[in-house]
């Protein structure tokens, strides 16, 4: 067996393989809205981001539960190899019976092809869970590059030869997603590579999701901020809002990295104080980026008007408050990986969910009042609420003295508040 890399090392590779796959997309994109124009490209992109979202309704938090119990042991792996067969076959009856709906429906081509491609991302995505479970992350994030390069090579040769975009770019995206199938599976090792043997009898692969889909949910929930603002503040603070929400996102892929790499070593480690030690040793990755929404904040006055004008000066004080909100935000997200790798997924998911309920009331309150800026000071609100719950729990987690179990002992899935010390 090769030896693993370790944390930060896993968590660089990931981030840098997230962002030059943020950045072929791009590309891509651009090219296809060139060449097709905005009302074609517009009902592309709509089918292909229906069939991402859809892929994540399936999901139901599958992928994050099975991480975990395969690296905390709690589960075997021919068990959830079984799950992942029938979540695969599940997944191919749907997309399946979606293809005949939407063929019968008279439904344009871009649509078809994106019932496939739906399926494929949720295969995609299952199939990297035995690599991130062996703390193997860093075979994932060359398998995103094989996929964003299958899938520009497919896009460029449709290009080349005048192929109509409305199926060329979801046939490419698809092909991409199956190549990354392929490359995952094997730079799996053997002995954790599922196979059609491991069917069995039918299995619910959703079984015990539910605290992971719903802390998922609640994070989707909180994306409603500009329609809030819109629907109470009016399009204006809407728009001064929504031109730099998206600026601190660079500081967020660092906190992915870490939080989707550090999975499989919070949850398999023997206490929590142990996990915490190994989630210490990426932390320099963490201050970056609260660093980054520093230097954000401080340059705010400068680069808002020089990018968006002066008629988005409304826009700065709303930027500042985000990237500063932003500084919190990049732990939060680690730390609720860590609860729910110590098995506290149902406490996460309610404090994310009352979080962003009362997130969105904030906004309807404040927007009215102080505009884009309002809704800034409600994101602050919510990330130093989520903050101090987390930390509340987090030391109830400390002050637990349970006894990890043996490595070689499988026991059933822990439940709600079980996982050992």
């Amino acid at each position: 067996m090769a030896e693993r890399r370790a944390l930060h090392h896993q968590a660089l590779l990931v981030a840098g393989s997230t962002a030059v796959a943020q950045l072929l997309m791009a590309v891509i994109y651009a090219l296809a809205a060139r060449v097709s124009g905005p009302e074609a490209f517009g009902r592309t992109a709509t089918a292909i981001t229906v069939a991402m979202s859809v892929a994540g309704l399936v999901d139901f938090g599958t992928n994050a539960l099975w991480i975990r119990d395969l690296a905390n042991k709690s589960a075997r792996f021919p068990d959830v190899a079984r799950r992942y067969a029938w979540k695969a076959i599940a997944t191919g009856a749907a997309g399946a019976l979606g293809f005949l709906a939407l063929g019968a429906a008279g439904e344009p081509l871009s649509w078809k092809v994106s019932a496939f491609l739906g399926i494929a991302i949720v295969l995609n995505q299952a199939t990297a869970v035995f690599l991130i479970a062996d703390h193997r992350s860093e075979r994932v994030a060359v398998a995103l590059i094989v996929e964003r390069l299958a899938g520009a090579a497919a896009f460029g040769l449709a290009f080349a030869v005048h192929a109509s975009v409305e199926w060329a770019l979801p046939l490419a995206l698809l092909l991409g997603s199956m190549a990354s199938i392929v490359t995952l599976w094997l730079a799996t090792p053997a002995h954790l590579r599922p196979r059609p043997a491991h069917v069995g009898r039918p299995t619910n692969p959703w079984r015990g999701s539910l605290g992971f889909a719903a802390a998922n949910a609640a994070t989707s929930l909180a994306t409603f901020d500009t329609a809030v603002i819109q629907a109470t503040a009016g399009p204006a603070a809407a728009g001064s809002y929504a031109a730099v929400n998206r600026w601190t996102q660079p500081m967020g892929l660092l906190s992915t990295a870490v939080s989707t790499t550090a999975a499989p070593f919070l949850a398999s480690a023997a206490t929590t104080r142990d996990a915490i030690a190994a989630l210490r040793k990426a932390s320099w990755l963490l201050g970056l980026a609260s660093a980054g929404g520093v230097a954000i904040a401080i340059a705010a006055p400068w680069i808002v008007p020089l990018i968006l004008g002066s008629e988005f000066s409304a826009s700065v004080g709303a930027l500042q408050l985000l990237a500063l909100g932003t500084t919190i935000s990049v732990w939060n997200q680690p730390a609720a990986v860590l609860l729910q790798a110590r098995n506290r997924d149902k406490t996460v998911a309610v404090i994310r969910l009352a979080a962003s309920v009362a997130f969105l009331g904030a906004v309807a309150y404040l927007a009215p009042r102080w505009g884009a800026t309002g809704a800034a000071v409600a994101f602050v609100l919510l990330q130093v609420s989520v903050a101090a719950s987390f930390v509340v729990v987090g030391a109830s987690e400390l002050r637990r003295r349970r006894v990890a179990p043996a490595p070689e002992e499988v026991a059933q899935p822990a439940t709600e508040g079980g996982a050992p010390l």
